[in-house]
């Protein structure tokens, strides 16, 4: 090779790796914007509870405990969104390393089944899981693996009002890819919507308050930039589409994981 080619290949090299390198800036921004305004909805939420109580719009001390309680179950959540988000950072930025290791997708399964079957019973939901014919072997940190897993599949009941997630492992070994199908009963809509609007100081109903410490929780939009991160760091990818069915006017939302196929020999890797 020429010196003029290897100077055209550098070159070319370098280029990729500054889009690339902007691409990823870019992604960490949208991600920083979302988790502020994230977690500025139930913040005022809080504050508006502290108000009611602050400005003796209670009627009576039942009331106003009844308030307080509501007002600390809401800081509760709120340090669980915000630990959340801290953990994922630590992860992304490699203060907490990943364990990457050779890993057949199919085993993971019963575990997967087991952490979820149970929310989804409570709704009168199924998770249906399938694995591959053949083993597929990736290289992954399970246990990262499953809690992404668990949290997208968590997100998805609660977007969902009947049916079944429909979990697939599948692979490619022309493109040499491994696949995670989740395949969710549920809009597409449902994981683009922004977090519910705070209720303000004004509002006395106390189910109304009720209702919203019990629901914080990220939005589905960013329970999904959460795991699309894990997913990155481990060296695949999260895609989002919406799948119309057959005879049917209902749309399911698809969330696609995926990884390179390895084979079963190849030594386990640890990330710097």
């Amino acid at each position: 090779m020429s010196d003029i080619e290897q100077l055209t290949t550098e070159l070319e090299n370098t280029q990729i790796a500054y889009q690339m390198a902007q691409e990823i800036n870019q992604l960490k921004t949208g991600f920083l914007g979302r988790a502020a305004h994230e977690l500025r909805s139930p913040l005022s939420s809080l504050i508006s509870l502290h108000q009611l109580i602050l400005f003796d719009f209670c009627e009576n001390p039942e009331e106003e405990k009844q308030f307080l309680e509501h007002a600390y179950q809401s800081a509760q959540k709120l340090l669980e969104m915000i630990d959340e988000l801290i953990l994922v950072s630590k992860l992304d930025y490699g203060a907490i390393p990943f364990n990457i290791e050779s890993l057949d997708l199919n085993s993971i399964c019963f575990e997967l089944e087991s952490l979820t079957k149970l929310q989804a019973a409570n709704r009168n939901l199924r998770v249906v899981i399938t694995p591959d014919a053949e083993p597929v072997h990736v290289l992954v940190d399970q246990g990262r693996l499953l809690q992404t897993l668990v949290m997208l599949i968590d997100t998805g009941i609660r977007e969902m009002a009947k049916g079944s997630i429909q979990v697939s492992i599948k692979s490619n070994k022309i493109e040499n890819l491994a696949y995670i199908d989740l395949d969710i009963l549920c809009p597409l809509e449902s994981w683009q919507k922004d977090p519910n609007p705070p209720l303000e100081a004004k509002e006395k109903n106390i189910e109304q308050w009720k209702k919203l410490s019990e629901n914080l929780h990220h939005s589905p939009k960013m329970k999904f930039l959460l795991a699309q991160t894990l997913f990155q760091k481990m060296g695949g990818g999260l895609t989002l589409s919406s799948i119309s069915q057959a005879n049917s006017t209902e749309t399911i939302t698809q969330i696609r994981g995926v990884l390179q196929l390895v084979t079963p020999a190849e030594p386990n890797l640890a990330e710097d």
